[in-house]
């Protein structure tokens, strides 16, 4: 959900009124990580500014469907050859492998022992989801699977990551830029309302943005949902977040009835953080204040906080006069709002940083905790988000299967490693 668009939208930020706002720190976004894709970048549904248009579609040979908008599914066959692994013995691999750079600027794949099973093959490297990774030769993106066979070889401008078993590709032709979603078989369906403002699917549905509005879209192509309202998000529980031209938000489900109305206040600033409904509950805003409704839009949780996040492993993100903390399903604490920054929790840990360290810049300051709010990191880690140094997708929050990355300070520098859930470093770059 971070792509370079969202560099447009801060812009944008200091422009609109927003409504329900926050003091919530944004994701930082690096120049080395926009650089890296490409300009091609989607969004998840963050906003309505489009980076780059589509032109020259209607060349390409396709059918139409009943919205008279051109599509094409096609099986395409990779243009680059994909390196093959040349460093250790590779079996096929049921274990979960997590990206590395080596000292040569090539990337490779270890395992949660640190042991580098996938060579230093690649230009870059992503982190795999549903068995697949994007990786990059010669600028152009493929996909690999856990024992470094290729998927689908490296032909596309932009590859993001799957999500029920499709993910979006950005490929150029000419002077046509074509966006559409892939699947493992090499399957693409391209269509012409397809764009930056496109989101992953969620519940059989996506997102995009046509004519500066959003609708869905089945894996198909199919638009199920018509582009009527000014913002959109994906489904989550079977719900979906729509906003309305005042700036108000509300609920419908998959065949697009309005089921919760719009009620609650558009908080911008926050949208892909605390949007939709998770665990059973969702946050809203009201009158300045976030608080939590169940699927029939009634309170569970009163709308007291000056800022919340949605539900992750039974606890959710909330400041309170200007301090962050967790509360459970009930609104009870179950970490009082104490620090200066926190992240949500993911796979039972987050990102926390106390309010007496003035100089965290310089000697980082950032800490992983866990659910019982117990440091299992010395105060020593210098992002607020964890550690991603490729793709902007990468910055991670709290652990992937038996590992994090972060950026940590040792001996005065900056180095991404990546720690197991001891706190102890199992890798780290040279």
């Amino acid at each position: 959900m971070k792509k370079c668009v969202f560099v447009i939208m801060l812009v944008i930020l200091l422009l609109v009124n927003t409504g329900c706002k926050s003091d919530k720190p944004l994701p930082g976004i690096s120049t080395e990580s926009l650089s890296n894709t490409n300009n091609t970048n989607d969004t998840n549904n963050t906003g309505k500014t489009e980076i780059t248009n589509i032109t020259n579609i209607t060349n390409i040979t396709g059918t139409t469907n009943n919205t008279g908008d051109a599509t094409t599914t096609t099986k395409e066959s990779g243009t680059t050859q994909m390196p093959t692994n040349i460093g250790n013995d590779i079996t096929p691999n049921t274990q979960y492998l997590y990206p590395v750079m080596g000292n040569t600027g090539k990337w490779g794949y270890v395992n949660s022992k640190g042991k580098l099973i996938i060579d230093y093959l690649y230009d870059h490297a992503d982190f795999f989801t549903e068995g697949a990774a994007v990786v990059s030769v010669n600028e152009k993106y493929g996909l690999i699977g856990l024992s470094s066979e290729v998927i689908i070889e490296p032909q596309y401008a932009y590859i993001g990551r799957f999500s029920e078993g499709w993910t979006h590709v950005v490929k150029y032709e000419g002077d046509a830029v074509l966006h559409g979603f892939i699947n493992k078989n090499g399957e693409v369906v391209y269509k012409d309302f397809y764009n930056n403002n496109t989101g992953d699917f969620h519940d059989g549905l996506a997102v995009f943005e046509k004519d500066l509005n959003f609708g869905y879209s089945n894996t198909r192509g199919d638009i199920v949902i018509q582009p009527e309202y000014f913002m959109a998000y994906d489904f989550s529980e079977g719900l979906a977040v729509v906003v309305n031209e005042s700036d108000k938000h509300g609920f419908i489900d998959k065949t697009g009835k309005l089921v919760i109305p719009f009620l609650f206040e558009h908080n911008f600033e926050g949208t892909y953080l605390y949007e939709g409904f998770s665990e059973g509950l969702a946050a809203v805003c009201e009158d300045g204040k976030f608080g939590y409704i169940d699927e029939k839009g009634s309170y569970v949780i009163e709308p007291v906080y000056d800022y919340a996040e949605r539900f992750n492993d039974g606890a959710a993100l909330v400041v309170a006069d200007g301090f962050y903390g967790y509360i459970d399903k009930t609104g009870k604490y179950i970490i009082k709002p104490q620090f200066a920054y926190a992240s949500s929790f993911r796979n039972g840990y987050a990102f926390v940083r106390k309010p007496d360290i003035e100089n965290y810049e310089e000697i980082g300051g950032y800490a992983l905790i866990d659910r019982n709010g117990d440091f299992i990191t010395g105060e020593n880690l210098a992002n607020e988000d964890g550690g991603g140094y490729t793709f902007t997708t990468e910055w991670n929050v709290g652990f992937t299967e038996d590992l994090a990355r972060v950026v940590m300070i040792i001996d005065g520098t900056q180095r991404f490693v990546y720690i197991d859930k001891n706190g102890e470093i199992v890798w780290k770059m040279d």
